[in-house]
């Protein structure tokens, strides 16, 4: 009598932990299919690229390490959506721009952004224009250089 061994895949994870795996190229949009996750840590890699847009649809996820990778580009406006995510680290990649004024990313400690030398905003720097204080004037589109003075000529 012949015996069949029956091995179902396992399909739903609650943990994807891939540290300190020398994994390289961009992180597969394919991963934000995995809706039950509630950790992912990428973190001491090599990944590349953009993070990917697809993870905001991991709505269960509580944890997400991706730091010290060498992701690019904006962090995804779509993260707003993660309102159960009580730990991020995005730390020591290379992304840019202003860091979300959403409500769990104003919880996030500075720790968790540093090492990206061209992402901006709270925590990481102060907000000019939250905090009171007014830009530079500008004349043609030109800014005005700093004299030390508040002043600014009219011309006829």
């Amino acid at each position: 009598m012949e015996m069949f061994l029956l091995v179902k895949i396992l399909t739903i994870f609650t943990a994807i932990n891939f540290l300190c795996n020398k994994f390289s190229g961009q992180i597969p949009e394919e991963i934000g299919g995995f809706k039950s996750l509630y950790i992912l840590n990428l973190s001491n890699n090599a990944f590349t690229g953009a993070i990917p847009r697809s993870l905001s649809n991991m709505r269960k996820l509580e944890s997400s390490d991706l730091s010290v990778n060498s992701l690019n580009e904006q962090i995804p406006a779509e993260f707003a959506k993660l309102t159960l995510l009580s730990f991020l680290n995005l730390s020591n990649n290379h992304l840019v721009g202003r860091i979300s004024h959403s409500t769990q990313f104003s919880t996030f400690p500075k720790s968790s952004f540093e090492g990206n030398k061209d992402l901006l905003g709270p925590p990481l720097t102060t907000d000019d224009i939250a905090a009171g204080f007014s830009p530079q004037p500008m004349f043609n589109g030109r800014r005005f250089p700093n004299s030390g003075h508040d002043q600014i000529i009219g011309m006829l």
